[in-house]
């Protein structure tokens, strides 16, 4: 798909070429050919007008005309394509008040964020290189383009991109562009929250996410977005917080685990998780698995020799589950390590032993006991439904209908209570 993408991006530049103008494949896509990795999205530059691309392509849209960009729809793939252009007051701190059309492809690389997104390179595969972007390639650094500060007054974002780029890529920050971070941080003020974590998600999932994490600690950038200082820190981050917070999760590729483990080395209680997560614009689906881990941390004792306990704790909370949070817990208490392994190999064993795994596997139905008791639906059936997975999981009733029935009617006082 990506040698498509290629061909098509440079049918593209031909007929610019041939209808006099310049054209050239720019940014992330060119970094990643110099570093030998897939390139995702394709975005192209030229010296033609918007109006001129699109008269040249019949499938075009203009998505950001007024800031010179349109998209070309070849066979079903999407290229943004920009005139040259430089840019100057950004009010808002993400979009330039005013956009000027430039001649020169030098001027256009020159309002770009790090040295390593830019580079062009055109139909015959030269790359022009005016920033010594493939120097820092070779040499794994992160480094803005001109003036740091000034690239990051254009657009506060580009400082949590930076990080993002040093995660993804396993760069350093050059240290010029570091202290520029530094100075100006206070700018993610006004960065919105969604555009924050869409980078932070992309951070999380590499595998040197914690690389970043301990960076934005170091850095203290934390303090400036306001999701952070004022909720999770209540305005402040402590010096323990900062000098202690070596987060180490790239033992675990799950993102769970992971957002479970920071969380953890911020010290948000299990009861504040849940709004933290709302205004770090975490769905419902996303949100429950990282809570349900967090309430586990701070309930749950495990102990290898307790094999009943094991057995009400599967059908409890699931197998799955309950080793994502052994999974947790050997991360954030590695001297429990030798434990934690017992108590996974404790699971593993059960797990397959086990004659039933959940309530859905029980051979009798709330309907049915309903019938059997002559009882109306409520709280009890659940109740009941629950006893009887686990006496069948213990072995203390087998899972056929009559022996559950026989079961239900020795614990039916007992329920008829509640």
């Amino acid at each position: 798909m990506e040698l498509i993408k290629w061909q098509k991006a440079e049918q593209i530049m031909k007929t610019l070429q041939s209808n006099g103008y310049e054209a050239y494949i720019v940014g992330g896509a060119v970094r990643n050919r110099v570093l030998g990795i897939p390139a995702y999205d394709i975005d192209l530059c030229t010296n033609a007008l918007p109006h001129q691309v699109m008269s040249l392509f019949s499938n075009v849209i203009p998505t950001g005309i007024m800031f010179g960009t349109v998209m070309i729809i070849m066979s079903g793939i999407s290229f943004e394509i920009t005139t040259y252009r430089t840019e100057s007051d950004y009010t808002d701190g993400r979009h330039p008040d005013h956009v000027t059309f430039v001649g020169t492809l030098r001027e256009d690389l020159a309002r770009r964020d790090f040295t390593i997104n830019a580079m062009a390179i055109d139909v015959s595969g030269k790359i022009t290189d005016p920033f010594d972007g493939k120097s820092d390639i070779d040499n794994k650094l992160i480094r803005a383009v001109g003036d740091a500060e000034k690239r990051f007054s254009e657009d506060g974002l580009r400082m949590i991109r930076g990080l993002r780029f040093m995660v993804q890529l396993d760069f350093q920050l050059h240290s010029e562009t570091e202290k520029a971070m530094e100075m100006c941080k206070s700018l993610l003020n006004n960065v919105a929250i969604e555009r924050i974590m869409n980078e932070f998600r992309k951070m999380m999932q590499s595998e040197n996410a914690a690389k970043g994490w301990n960076k934005l600690h170091q850095l203290k950038i934390l303090n400036e977005i306001p999701v952070f200082s004022n909720y999770i820190f209540e305005g402040k981050l402590t010096s323990s917080i900062i000098t202690n917070c070596q987060v180490d999760f790239c033992s675990s590729k799950d993102v769970v685990i992971r957002w479970s483990v920071l969380l953890h080395y911020w010290q948000v209680r299990s009861d504040n998780i849940p709004m933290l997560l709302k205004r770090m614009t975490f769905s419902k689906r996303e949100m429950k698995p990282i809570i349900f881990l967090m309430k586990l941390l701070e309930s749950i004792p495990f102990y290898p020799d307790e094999k009943e306990e094991h057995i009400r704790l599967i059908i409890q909370y699931g197998y799955e589950q309950l080793t994502q949070y052994l999974n947790l817990r050997t991360i954030i208490f590695p001297d429990e390590q030798k434990e934690n392994e017992q108590n996974r190999n404790q699971l593993d064993t059960l797990h397959q032993l086990l004659p039933i795994r959940s309530e859905r596997q029980l051979n009798i139905s709330g309907v049915q006991l309903m019938k059997y008791l002559k009882r109306a639906p409520g709280p009890w059936i659940q109740k009941m439904i629950n006893k009887l997975t686990l006496a069948v999981a213990l072995g203390h009733c087998k899972n056929e209908e009559q022996a559950l029935l026989d079961y239900v009617q020795l614990e039916s006082g007992e329920t008829n209570e509640g």
